[in-house]
């Protein structure tokens, strides 16, 4: 076990490819698909919203409208 990391942001789940589950007794599943590895890839969606300066949601509060 002292070989392993997990971090998770539980209220950001929805923003990622691949996000990380957890099972009934409260604990993190492990991946399975040697492609989810790490969960860290994030949606194009949420990018092109959140990203820092350009995204939607920044271009919005520069004008005034967020």
């Amino acid at each position: 076990m002292e070989r392993n990391v997990l971090e998770s942001v539980d209220h950001f789940h929805e923003h990622f490819l691949n996000p990380c589950s957890m099972n009934s007794k409260g604990r993190y599943n492990v991946p399975t698909n040697p492609d989810e590895e790490h969960s860290i890839e994030m949606l194009k969606s949420s990018i092109a919203e959140y990203e820092w300066l350009n995204g939607s949601y920044w271009v919005s509060a520069k004008a005034g409208k967020a």
